[in-house]
């Protein structure tokens, strides 16, 4: 009896304790229905979390929950609003068919903190324009932000976080940005569809999973730039091109994907493919059905193979001297001579050999990395200087406030030979008579100069330990608006605090990255589509 008696006590307190956590978990709050924002400015129906007191900014005091079949949160049908989640969430259902937010014939609205989770389209754009979405979290959705016929609109500052598409430009979406968004998961990144032209894809952190059958962004459009985007980690690519032409593909970092780093298929023709880091995929690049085109001041770093061509014709490897190719890290190469035939006496940091493979011949090989630091952009055009060294090169600066000159440190092992190859746009920084070139404080007399149309190409060698080199011209680029100045017044304060605490010198990074190989990547070689 005793025991029975113990027993029941013990069945009461582990009930009354249950009951104690339940009541302490925390219930969220949700409003549940969909939210209209009337043209009128008006909000309905009455009692919905959505308040104004201009007519212009609307704020969201409580949570949104959608849980009909297909069924929106909000719908916004005025223009030159703000919404501003404040932090909330609107929560649906894919098994619904839900959509988040949805925005039809709209002009000139700002969505931005805003949570949207678990809906088949997060945020829907249709026939609108001058859209921005800014700083939201779009988590779990079949369809992350997709737009439809909807142009020169701004995606930037978004988390995109585990949904099966993060983001989709379709039906002839042009001239729209998508920036400096946080793009994870197993899903397809981004995706620019047939005819959505003259979009910019920059600054975008996109993290998949080598072990899914995904890409981090596809294109199937034409005159698109895709600039300073780091890519990693994705099964099907890090970016893909089909039926794409007139692209430029500029300044990204893409490693660790299964696949390949670029992926050039069917008819990606005539595009440039410049200045990126493509180490440790399972190919650099994969070319098949694609002609025409130019890939140079690449870093081919540790890929299973560098470059693979199935079909393809006109595909050239190097931007001619003396721009010069790409640079490969199986080059064994050696560098005396300069010159178009590399035939005259003395370095120009391009080896004096052709590199050549099964499938690719570049000229004019580099000898070392390039490490590229944006400057600016005037009248529509980007603006970059690169530095190839076999120095770790930090704390670059370049400000036209300052004055037309350009500093940065190197540093390599004590006693050893240390060279840069740098490379200046003539628009942004010129000299009417000679360079002044100086490490730590000392002029170098002896310096290779040479030019093409658009850049100037100094060459110059010294001894290692950290050095100071400061290469000053006479002219710097004279006509920037006070908005300009003040990015680069940014980018400057950018530069110099990231350089200090980690420096974006490519062997930094090839230091870290071989140490994250080594121990947690086994890389596939895929067999060929």
């Amino acid at each position: 009896m005793r025991h029975v008696f113990l027993v029941c006590m013990l069945v009461l307190g582990l009930a009354f304790g249950f009951l104690g956590f339940v009541s302490n978990v925390s219930v969220v709050r949700a409003w549940t229905g969909t939210v209209y924002i009337r043209s009128d400015g008006t909000v309905e129906p009455a009692g919905a979390p959505i308040n104004t007191t201009d007519k212009v900014v609307y704020r969201l005091w409580e949570n949104i929950s959608v849980n009909s079949l297909m069924a929106k949160g909000i719908v916004i049908e005025r223009d030159n609003i703000i919404l501003d989640g404040n932090g909330f969430t609107v929560h649906g259902s894919k098994f619904q068919l839900t959509t988040g937010v949805y925005l039809e014939q709209r002009n000139n609205v700002t969505v931005k903190n805003l949570n949207v989770e678990g809906h088949t389209i997060g945020i829907n754009l249709h026939q609108s324009v001058n859209i921005k979405i800014q700083g939201c979290s779009i988590t779990g959705n079949t369809w992350g932000i997709d737009l439809k016929y909807s142009n020169s609109s701004i995606i930037i500052g978004n988390n995109l976080a585990d949904n099966g598409y993060a983001l989709r430009l379709g039906s002839s979406s042009i001239h729209n940005t998508v920036s400096r968004n946080n793009v994870t998961g197993a899903g397809d990144g981004i995706i620019i569809q047939e005819n959505c032209n003259f979009t910019i894809i920059s600054e975008n952190y996109l993290n998949g999973d080598p072990s899914v059958i995904a890409t981090g962004i596809a294109i199937s459009a034409s005159e698109n730039k895709i600039l300073r985007n780091t890519i990693t980690s994705y099964g099907a690519g890090g970016i893909s091109l089909t039926y794409a032409s007139k692209n430029l593909i500029y300044g990204n970092d893409i490693t660790l994907n299964a696949a390949a780093g670029i992926n050039l298929y069917e008819y990606a023709d005539n595009n440039n493919v410049a200045g990126n880091t493509i180490a440790w995929n399972g190919y650099g690049i994969r070319i098949y059905m694609a002609s025409n085109n130019k890939i140079f001041n690449n870093v081919f770093y540790k890929n299973g193979l560098n470059i693979e061509i199935e079909i393809g014709s006109g595909n050239v490897f190097n931007g001619g001297y003396p721009r010069g190719g790409n640079y490969w890290s199986d080059y064994e190469g050696e560098d005396r001579y300069h010159g178009e035939n590399q035939d005259v006496p003395g370095a120009d940091g391009i080896g004096d050999y052709a590199y050549v493979t099964d499938s690719t011949i570049d000229e004019y090989p580099l000898m070392a990395p390039l490490n590229l630091t944006y400057v600016g952009a005037w009248e529509g055009t980007d603006y970059y200087i690169s530095v190839a060294s076999n120095s770790t090169v930090t704390d670059i600066l370049f400000n036209p406030e300052l004055g037309p000159y350009l500093r940065f440190n190197v540093t390599g092992l004590d006693g050893t030979t240390g060279f840069c190859r740098i490379t200046i746009p003539k628009a942004v920084l010129w000299t009417e008579n000679s360079w002044y070139i100086t490490v730590n404080g000392q002029k170098i007399e002896n310096y290779l100069e040479l030019t093409d149309e658009e850049n100037t190409y100094l060459y110059f060698t010294y001894t290692h330990s950290i050095k100071t080199i400061t290469i000053q011209g006479t002219n710097v680029i004279p006509e920037y608006s006070p908005a300009t100045l003040l990015t680069l017044l940014l980018l400057t304060t950018t530069l110099a605090v990231t350089t200090n605490k980690k420096p974006k010198s490519f062997v930094t990074r090839i230091k870290f990255l071989n140490f994250f190989v080594d121990i947690f990547w086994r890389k596939p070689c895929p067999d060929k589509p």
